[in-house]
């Protein structure tokens, strides 16, 4: 009897495990059929490393809306290569990625080796290929803008650029005809070859991405025959970041006539410069000394936190609730009234407890305001200018003309440009502004590095040294204390 029990309890356990285990497996089966079915995704990494950005998933947005077919080939990494499957991998998930997210993208991977006739057809002789095409249009993605090595020795690895070279292509497609940003030159100003600190080669890297190509133009040298210089006509926009020089007349001249036929101007220009002759024109001051705030970015005192006003400009900014990291900044003013046909407006600017200091008494290391010496806020730091058609300034016909003034140079060189958290977006918006960029064209497709940046005050800085310093080891020694006493009394 006891042995019929026994039994008959292994069989209801037996049967019990069966039907659960029977349920877990059609549960996990439904739901791998739904997934399936809806592709729903979740990216539990921090910096959502493993999603589209928003900008990519903007760029796909503007593909479907066409409704053409978007055709990618990728090649694969060459067999039996150190990397090759990492790469394989790398590319797969992105294509796989760009395929659910997009209703016109039709993709797959290749194999090299095994499918030579279709990279033959397709013209492709290396590895790691990919043609995109839409329609007439192609655009070939070298194995080089997709991977680069980084590190050295031990830490040396493959990086994959894919979703920058992916959104390089896409804009590509979207407008075959690349515009040009002239950067002056022969003035001091910052360079957009140089890889150092001072340099812009990381702006020009993100302007080539928006299909911008980045050339410098000296006004100062005359053409053969002695004709004065003038800005082509393949000029989107000019760009005159941190002239320490005065511009010549004619010079100025070769700018007015470029705002004429609706041009965009940029000036990124520094403290204790002169201001530059055509901006005082339009009715743009720079005020003797450097802005700054009661916030400013931790520690540097000479880093205001602007406040960001709504603008073209500034949108990207707003959306995303990015702040861009402007150092020393030289205080802008407008004229008011501005000149007859100048519409103008602030976009970036401090806070009523900011100020333009001017020199005077230090506080813990940092100026504080001096009344008859520095000058009250609210501080200037970014201003925008439309020149309407039809007016002394831009001809009858014409789009109208932008011009856009930062109050600082520094945001666009290397050492800040991707260290601030909204400076790439900044400057690329700016430049899209300024060239009335289509919106197919004026995303990024390169994700933007998350930076972390402390916002403190000088009043929150000394609070903060006063319980560092002298409340917590107060606490900790009294700790001790309390902790020596209770066993003694043990």
């Amino acid at each position: 009897m006891a042995l019929n029990q026994s039994w008959r309890r292994r069989l209801t356990y037996g049967s019990n495990a069966s039907v659960v285990t029977v349920v877990g497996l059609a549960v996990m089966a439904l739901l791998y059929v739904a997934a399936m079915e809806s592709r729903v995704r979740w990216d539990f990494t921090e910096e959502g490393r493993n999603t589209l950005s928003p900008d990519m998933q903007a760029k796909l947005a503007l593909l479907d809306a066409d409704g053409q077919t978007v055709q990618i080939t990728a090649f694969t990494a060459q067999r039996g290569h150190e990397d090759a499957s990492v790469k394989n991998a790398a590319l797969g998930d992105l294509l796989q990625e760009l395929g659910t997210q997009s209703t016109t993208v039709d993709w797959r991977l290749v194999d090299f080796d095994r499918e030579r006739l279709t990279a033959e057809r397709l013209g492709v002789s290396e590895y790691s290929h990919v043609v995109v095409q839409r329609g007439e249009g192609r655009v070939d993605i070298r194995a080089r803008d997709l991977f680069r090595r980084m590190g050295s020795g031990d830490q040396r690895r493959v990086a994959f650029m894919g979703e920058t070279a992916f959104a390089r292509a896409f804009s590509q497609l979207h407008t075959p005809k690349r515009r040009v940003v002239y950067v002056l030159a022969g003035h001091g100003e910052r360079d957009s070859e140089d890889r150092g600190p001072s340099g812009m080669s990381d702006f020009a890297d993100a302007l080539d991405i928006e299909r911008y190509e980045v050339e410098p133009l000296n006004l100062l040298a005359a053409v053969s025959g002695g004709s004065v210089p003038v800005v082509p006509e393949d000029a989107a926009v000019v760009l005159v970041a941190g002239a320490s020089a005065k511009l010549a007349s004619h010079e100025t001249d070769a700018l007015i006539s470029f705002a004429s036929r609706g041009g965009g101007l940029m000036f990124a220009v520094d403290p204790d410069r002169e201001t530059p002759e055509l901006l005082v024109r339009l009715g743009v001051g720079i005020q003797g000394g450097v802005a700054t705030d009661q916030k400013v970015m931790f520690p540097f005192w000479d880093r205001p936190i602007p406040v960001i006003r709504k603008h073209g400009v500034t949108e990207g900014l707003m959306a995303s609730n990015l702040a861009p990291v402007l150092a020393h900044v030289a205080p802008l003013s407008l004229a008011d009234p501005l000149p007859t046909g100048v519409k103008g407006s602030s976009i970036l600017v401090t806070s009523r407890r900011g100020w333009v200091e001017r020199g005077g008494e230090l506080m813990a290391g940092a100026p504080r305001f001096d009344e008859g010496v520095d000058g009250v806020g609210p501080v200037d730091m970014a201003v925008a200018l439309e020149l309407r058609p039809g007016s002394d300034w831009v001809r009858a016909g014409k789009p109208p003309a932008r011009v856009l003034v930062v109050g600082d140079s520094d945001f666009l060189g290397n050492h800040l440009f991707s260290d601030g958290p909204g400076n790439s977006t900044l400057a690329l918006d700016s430049v899209h502004w300024l060239a009335g960029a289509d919106l197919r064209v004026a995303s990024v497709g390169a994700r933007r590095q998350k930076v972390r940046r402390l916002a403190i005050s000088k009043n929150e800085l000394e609070t903060l040294r006063w319980v560092s310093l002298g409340v917590l080891p107060v606490l900790v020694g009294l700790f001790g204390f309390a902790v020596r006493f209770g066993r003694r009394g043990r």
